[in-house]
């Protein structure tokens, strides 16, 4: 099949899953491009595309469509800032919200950073996941000691295939409930996290593209989402040094409605400079404080 063909083909397909022209043409060229390993660009200089690579498609577009399966884990991977981040189910796929506030942090370190020969701290990244944020910010201050921690042994495995892929060695990969296996001793000038924030009702209300692929223990916290985001509040000031400056010493990715109760929270356990980022859509998305 001549290829301008079958991206038409798969694009139309697709508008099935996705009721979005622009999404549906995208989603097919990725998946074209994984099918072949070969860019847009090498690909448009090929005629036709082989009858496996468009059996391979087609199962994967009928994944997308009657299974309601994320293209990202068709595709093994996703881009997270400058590295490029390995995604397995059931593990919680990076959104481009995270990304947009881990590089808020990044170019803040960095203007902080600029001109100093010492360019070393400490980061601990609670709820880790894939290790985006831990990783991002591994690979962008090279000198910086980061940590990436989850109770989940997949994630921590994650992690380190993510750490190998990206040439990353200066993140420390723990298995762990919150702080828990952490010595009491070790200290961090940051602490981030993007912890379980959704409640049971949002659970039942999500889309099967969510829903039945990613898990919820990375998603879904009691005590009306806060549970995970009181306790990183509450125990983290056992776990801070001194702050750099005026950058946050703590970073909690929240739910859109949330952030006013964890505005409270922070303010109850005595952090100050309290601040909140919106994300790309203007909606809420990370509360920060210092103490």
């Amino acid at each position: 099949m001549n290829i301008s063909k079958a991206h038409a083909l798969y694009t139309q397909k697709l508008l099935t899953a996705y009721n979005n022209q622009q999404t549906a043409s995208q989603v097919a060229w990725w998946l074209l491009e994984k099918a072949t390993s070969k860019n847009r660009s090498a690909l448009l200089l090929e005629k036709d595309i082989s009858e496996n690579a468009q059996h391979e498609i087609e199962l994967w577009i009928s994944q997308i469509i009657y299974n309601h399966m994320p293209v990202q884990y068709i595709l093994g991977s996703v881009s997270f800032l400058d590295i490029d981040i390995a995604v397995q189910a059931p593990i919680l796929i990076p959104r481009p919200e995270t990304e947009q506030w881990c590089q808020e942090l990044i170019t803040l370190l960095r203007q902080d950073l600029a001109g100093k020969t010492q360019k070393s701290f400490n980061l601990l990244d609670l709820c880790s996941g894939t290790g985006c944020i831990a990783l991002s910010i591994a690979h962008a201050f090279p000198d910086a000691d980061t940590t990436a921690l989850d109770i989940d042994r997949q994630a921590c495995k994650l992690i380190q295939l993510n750490a190998e892929k990206n040439g990353i060695k200066n993140c420390t990969i723990i298995e762990s409930d919150l702080f828990s296996c952490l010595p009491t001793n070790k200290k961090y000038s940051i602490i981030t996290a993007n912890p379980p924030y959704i409640t049971q009702q949002e659970w039942h209300e999500l889309e099967p593209n969510v829903k039945n692929w990613e898990s919820p223990q990375a998603l879904v916290a009691n005590n009306n989402g806060l549970e995970i985001i009181e306790k990183i509040i509450t125990m983290a000031p056992q776990y801070l040094s001194t702050h750099i400056n005026d950058i946050p010493q703590v970073w909690i990715e929240i739910g859109q409605s949330q952030a006013e109760h964890v505005t409270d929270l922070f303010k109850k356990a005595d952090y100050t400079q309290i601040a909140t980022y919106k994300d790309m859509y203007g909606k809420n998305r990370v509360i920060t404080g210092s103490l």
